[in-house]
């Protein structure tokens, strides 16, 4: 099955995040990428959101790992994917 629009799995990108978080998300959805799965959301969810939402990502997913509260922050009001609903 193909996931519409395309997601990512941010974990996989894991090692070039710190290097610039909001760049990295401009380059993945110029990829042609429409979704991610997040990575590290409890270390500052309100700016992950604020990079997502300036990338025009959705998000397609959260892994049940992460922080309840910290992922509620994150996601808020942001635009999920169809297939995350």
């Amino acid at each position: 099955m193909i996931s519409s629009p395309p997601a990512l799995q941010l974990y996989t990108l894991r090692d070039v995040l710190p290097t610039g978080r909001a760049e990295v998300l401009r380059r993945v959805a110029e990829f042609g990428y429409g979704a991610v799965e997040p990575y590290d959301v409890r270390t500052d969810p309100e700016q992950l959101r604020a990079d997502l939402d300036q990338a025009g990502l959705a998000v397609c997913s959260c892994t049940p790992t992460s922080s309840a509260r910290a992922a509620t922050r994150c996601f808020r009001g942001t635009r999920l994917s169809a297939r995350a609903l």
